[in-house]
């Protein structure tokens, strides 16, 4: 039996332009073809979107999936409160299964939300991969594309942190390198390599970590620059600010993908865009612990690749590429003083291919190669009105009623707005009576 089928619509959203009557032809979990849909070959499965709008999948370029559970507990505290008093302590209790749970929550919120591809920026190890197998069996079980960003956090480096949270570097590499081999035939999971921040790891261990990357042929992602009085405590260690660190040791590139990015100076701006290199912004976070927005308009117009993140459940409450984009575009008109500044099509960018093609994924746009990664956006929906504006729509007004089917990998995982993969009133089940649990715990 062939496993090739066409997917069509009324309409379709290929390279930046909005086609008619388009068959998406998948095979294999790739796009093989891209026709009008009077030549979509007779005898081939063909699922009939009807009155829709066919878009990529969308792509969540930095996120922290166990941290959902936090939702509600951490709002409206000062960054450093929400860390000490509930992020240290809530993330001790989480056994592997909770993580499982928590897990498969976030991913089924991101699906529902039209995002195909999500990264986890992980540290819960225990000393080991198991925990790793937990958020990847979670992964596979709901039907997300997955980057694990499996994260060097060195022992001695942050008082008071979670002892789970710490290896020593040399083993975080080795599990590391178990882990992309133990994965290798997952089709929709990619396994790359973080160094949580600079405040998180050694220059040392920073240097192992950007080799270990470079040498599995990946990114290493870091978060930098998140917090005005990080800034100023690493500056003060390194004599120069984390962007200058990277610099001076070959790591500022198109190989680090920096996560935040907040309070630059203008040089600091050159810099990474002279180098070309990623910048993962989150929009909502920033906003969420009251950080000025991160100048990625400047960033991105001046030639280093930005992608959106909706980050963790301790910085952000809404797990949607959608919202990210709509609030990037106008925090940037506002930071500028703008209207023009961050278009509708720029931000669409930030939103889908930009993000995969910085964690190197064939993902984010209806092209021949690329992951079959599909959602169908409902035109009858009054956010997408009218509809002969759609382009625009898809940043500044798209409401999340508008989003009917989710294909990932060639698979269905929502149909007419239901997840079809595994219940989803089992999912919302399990992640309150992990967060049951622990709020009585630490009452």
């Amino acid at each position: 039996m062939s496993t090739e089928t066409y997917v069509t619509a009324e309409h379709a959203f290929v390279n930046g332009h909005v086609e008619p009557n388009v068959a998406v032809g998948m095979s294999g979990g790739r796009i093989t073809e891209i026709v009008p849909r009077h030549a979509a070959r007779s005898g081939v499965p063909l699922q009939d979107w009807g009155a829709a709008l066919i878009v990529p999948g969308l792509v969540n370029a930095h996120g922290h999936s166990f941290q959902t559970v936090l939702r509600g507990i951490v709002d409206d505290l000062q960054r450093g409160t929400w860390r000490t008093s509930v992020l240290y302590p809530w993330s001790e209790s989480l056994c592997r299964e909770d993580i499982y749970a928590v897990a498969r929550f976030a991913f089924a919120e991101a699906l529902l939300s039209g995002t195909t591809t999500t990264n986890d920026f992980f540290y819960l190890h225990d000393d080991g991969n198991e925990n790793a197998h937990a958020v990847i069996r979670a992964a596979q079980d709901v039907g997300i594309r997955l980057v694990f960003a499996r994260t060097v956090y060195e022992r001695g480096r942050v008082p008071g942190a979670p002892d789970r949270y710490f290896e020593r570097v040399g083993d975080s590499i080795e599990r590391f390198r178990s882990l992309v081999v133990e994965t290798e035939d997952i089709p929709t999971v990619s396994v790359q390599l973080a160094a949580h921040s600079l405040r998180g790891v050694s220059l040392d261990a920073l240097r192992a970590t950007y080799a270990g990357a470079r040498e599995a042929g990946s990114p290493m992602h870091v978060h930098v620059h998140d917090a005005p009085a990080e800034r100023s405590r690493l500056h003060n260690e390194f004599g120069k600010t984390p962007i200058r660190v990277l610099r001076d040791e070959g790591m500022l590139g198109p190989d680090t993908i920096l996560v935040h990015c907040l309070n630059l100076e203008d040089d600091e701006i050159r810099l990474i865009a002279e180098a070309h290199g990623n910048v993962v912004h989150c929009p909502s976070t920033s906003m969420f612990f009251g950080h000025r927005t991160a100048p990625i308009e400047e960033l991105r117009t001046r030639g280093a690749l930005v992608a959106l993140g909706f980050d963790g459940g301790s910085g952000n409450n809404h797990q949607s590429i959608f919202t990210e984009m709509r609030i990037a575009s106008l925090l940037q008109k506002q930071l500028l003083a703008n209207p023009a500044a961050l278009p509708a099509e720029a931000a669409w960018e930030l939103g889908t291919s930009h993000g995969a093609r910085m964690q190197h994924v064939r993902a984010g746009a209806i092209e021949v190669g690329a992951h079959a990664d599909l959602v169908g956006l409902d035109l009858t929906n009054p956010s997408l009105q009218p509809v002969s504006r759609v382009p625009k729509h898809l940043v500044h007004s798209m409401e999340p009623t508008a989003i009917k089917n989710v294909i990932v990998g060639g698979r269905t995982i929502i149909e007419s707005g239901r997840l079809q993969t595994v219940d989803l009133e089992d999912i919302v089940a399990g992640l309150n009576q992990v967060h049951e649990r622990l709020e009585s715990t630490h009452a």
